[in-house]
């Protein structure tokens, strides 16, 4: 493997597959909404409002071609975790992971330093209840593979002297 590093970008079939189910929840949250009680009011707004959500967060993906995985000679990068690239000194170690439940999803699991000072986004509490220990690394919704992603962080990780587990 050379030391070019690997970049993965949002896979824009992907993302359009998930628009569907806005729909989905959108109507959902509008027949509940329609039920005329106090719980049904609730609920249909938190349907309409995740829905709303789902649109803005799908309507940016379509639209980013950057980079949103970068695993490179200096470390790994998930726009989706944490703005700023992972340096591998502060990378203590790799772990490869599933998500609990009947079809587990691979990810690499990343354990960091304590030199690190890496504040965790709000969600970090949905990685925990998928299984995660440390920074969470998924292929899904980008253009490549776990495997990709697993060869690229082994080479890179071994020449850095950081452990990844597989």
């Amino acid at each position: 493997m050379s030391n070019a590093p690997l970049k993965l970008r949002y896979n824009d079939g992907a993302t359009t597959m998930g628009l569907p189910v806005l729909g989905l929840v959108t109507v959902l949250g509008i027949l509940v909404l329609g039920s005329g009680d106090t719980i049904g009011l609730f609920v249909g707004i938190v349907f309409i409002a995740a829905a709303a959500y789902g649109a803005q967060d799908y309507w940016k993906r379509l639209h980013d071609r950057g980079t949103v995985v970068r695993i490179g000679p200096d470390g790994i990068l998930d726009r989706r975790l944490w703005p700023h690239l992972l340096r591998w000194e502060h990378i203590a170690a790799i772990e490869v992971r599933e998500t609990l439940g009947p079809s587990p999803i691979p990810f690499l699991d990343l354990r960091l330093r304590e030199a690190a000072r890496v504040k965790a986004p709000w969600h970090a509490v949905l990685w925990r209840i998928a299984g995660a220990r440390g920074f969470p690394v998924f292929h899904h919704g980008l253009d490549g593979t776990f495997n990709q992603m697993l060869r690229a962080a082994s080479y890179f990780a071994e020449k850095r002297g950081v452990p990844c587990v597989g």
